[in-house]
């Protein structure tokens, strides 16, 4: 098998093994860059081989680490397999193809990969795959319904203040919807900070399995 398509599949089973459904924003190249460094070291070269193999050498397919990293985190959710094809048609041999086409079976969306999280009575276990039940997920939802209420809030605000532009001003309206806006958004920012609790809570608890 080719250097080139051992050390991608190496990173990209390293983020796969890493990655978590609500790791929020910036998820992908922080574990893109750790599985660079990891595979380096597995291999005695430096970071920068090792990201060289699918930065530059995907090409014309696949041009710097950005565009990479995009395709990676559409393979995880399960959105394309342009990342697969891609590197099919850079393979070199038929052993290429075939370690290829036995990664993405194993380590992909649709594989059995139960994301388990013990409960503190020890007897139960949280199933991440099932949206229905996941914190992080219902809290994703709450924010989106917060947002949602926060601009029907400023359109209501716009309103009133166009529809008095020709007599006086009801600030008793207009202060009330300002409260309103300043709860809302620190409502927001606690949903926030507890859904980033929780992914922590999940990722500690999976560690201690």
């Amino acid at each position: 098998m080719s250097k080139r398509i051992e050390h991608i599949l190496e990173v990209l089973e390293e983020i796969y093994k890493n990655y978590e459904p609500y790791g929020g924003v910036g998820q992908i190249q922080r574990l893109r860059r750790e599985a660079d460094r990891r595979v380096a070291r597995r291999h005695g070269v430096t970071y920068r081989t090792v990201q060289d193999k699918y930065r530059r050498r995907l090409s014309p397919d696949i041009e710097g680490v950005r565009q990479f990293e995009i395709l990676v985190e559409q393979w995880l959710l399960g959105q394309s397999d342009t990342l697969q094809q891609i590197l099919l048609s850079h393979a070199v041999d038929a052993e290429d193809e075939s370690r290829i086409r036995q990664f993405f079976e194993r380590e992909g969306p649709d594989s059995e990969r139960s994301e388990r999280c013990e409960l503190p009575s020890g007897d139960q276990a949280f199933d991440g795959s099932d949206s229905e039940d996941d914190v992080a997920d219902a809290l994703t939802r709450v924010i989106s319904l917060v947002d949602a209420e926060l601009s029907r809030l400023l359109n209501n605000m716009k309103g009133a203040i166009e529809g008095q532009e020709k007599e006086a001003q009801d600030y008793d309206a207009l202060g009330t919807f300002a409260q309103c806006g300043k709860l809302l958004h620190q409502f927001r920012e606690n949903i926030e900070k507890a859904r980033e609790d929780w992914i922590e809570i999940r990722r500690i608890m999976e560690k201690t399995r």
